[in-house]
């Protein structure tokens, strides 16, 4: 059997449940957060099939960043705009202050349980995907701990971390745990020389782990956190306490290096987040602009 060409293919079908005004973006999303935007040629009334143009070139609204020709961009549904990054895509509500590390240590408090170490929230070393400043922990030596901060949040509701996390420079030998990284809520506030885990304090729980043997020289979001992913928690108290901590063996001779960036706890959103690219960059565009042209993918 051959096939038969129909028409180009850069538009589908689509019946929204609400009325469209022409283009207006819709965001097309699959389980597993791909999905592609498909703009309105005309106005749709609710619950009748009209449909979207997911190829071409169009101008769209941008946040306040600068673009250039080629970049590939995201679409963030909440605010409605393109942005390079899809580190907070899809993001509603978090409480966390400060999670990108641009106002340095503001908001968040250091905390050691044993030994000590250098701190740098103005570190230029970032996680994949991440930009500068970092956090950056490290210190060869005997140490455990990290930093907090207290988090504002609703009980009841259900909260998603988002992080990136990157292994600078720690020691790795086989078969043998150096050095690691995890992240934590609880409802103690975290108390120097004790320790912070898993059930202890009463009330607190590991919500990514990773370390030198799993996963060496990690470099990622949330979801390179190999060693435990457990990354979806119910706040059960109005404040909280996200710690970020790190440590390694207590030999003295290794070494723990580890750098986060844009830490989050999301809400679920009201429209899903589509966390692959939607299209490149056909101009440059600089940050005071409002819009940029966009060639909008094929998936």
């Amino acid at each position: 059997m051959t096939a038969s060409l129909m028409h180009e293919g850069a538009r589908i079908d689509h019946t929204p449940a609400t009325d469209l005004a022409a283009g207006e973006v819709v965001s097309v999303v699959t389980p597993n957060g791909e999905g592609f935007i498909g703009v309105t040629p005309r106005s749709v009334p609710a619950g009748t099939k009209g449909s979207l143009a997911v190829e071409g070139a169009f101008q769209l609204p941008k946040d306040a960043v600068d673009l250039t020709a080629g970049q590939k961009v995201y679409w963030d549904a909440l605010r409605q705009q393109i942005v390079d990054s899809p580190s907070l895509l899809g993001c509603v509500g978090n409480p966390v202050q400060n999670g990108d590390f641009t106002a340095g240590n503001a908001n968040w408090v250091n905390w050691t349980q044993r030994g000590s170490a250098s701190r740098d929230f103005n570190s230029p070393d970032v996680p994949a995907g991440g930009q500068a400043p970092s956090l950056r922990i490290w210190q060869t030596g005997n140490f455990n701990g990290g930093v907090y901060q207290a988090v504002s949040v609703t009980p009841g509701q259900l909260y998603t971390l988002r992080i990136r996390s990157r292994d600078l420079a720690s020691t790795v030998t086989i078969d043998s745990v150096n050095a690691w990284a995890e992240i934590l809520i609880g409802t103690q506030t975290p108390v120097n020389y004790q320790d912070y885990a898993d059930g202890s304090p009463s009330g607190t729980k590991l919500l990514a782990k990773w370390d030198t043997v799993v996963t060496p020289r990690w470099n990622g979001d949330q979801f390179s956190a190999l060693v435990l992913q457990s990354l979806t928690f119910t706040a059960t108290a109005a404040t909280m306490y996200l710690v970020l901590k790190v440590g390694q063996d207590g030999a003295p001779t290794s070494t723990v290096d580890v750098c986060f960036d844009d830490v989050a706890l999301c809400q679920a959103p009201a429209d899903p987040a589509i966390l692959a690219p939607i299209g490149v960059v056909i101009a440059d565009a600089s940050s005071a602009e409002a819009t940029a042209l966009v060639k909008l993918r094929s998936f």
